[in-house]
């Protein structure tokens, strides 16, 4: 079994979720070095990867809405009331 990880004195467990051919080497390492940033600047890897992927989240909803508001504003007047 993987040794884990103490961060902010909580056990993470090493992520090694991507399998070989799918990451390469430099990349892996490159995410490892951008994780070690984070922690040298006392912020959870995990917690910002996740704040990370819901801001994403966010924002494309809220592009959708704003397509979906223009949308419905430039072609509203054609519509036949009912």
């Amino acid at each position: 079994m993987a040794a884990g990880l103490q961060v902010f004195g909580q056990a993470k467990a090493v992520g090694h979720r991507a399998i070989y051919p799918a990451i390469s080497l430099k990349d892996a390492r490159d995410r490892r070095t951008e994780a070690k940033r984070l922690l040298v600047d006392n912020i959870d890897p995990s917690t910002a990867k996740q704040s990370a992927k819901a801001a994403a989240t966010e924002a494309a909803k809220s592009s959708f809405e704003i397509v979906c508001r223009e949308w419905i504003k430039s072609y509203s007047n054609n519509w036949a009331a009912s």
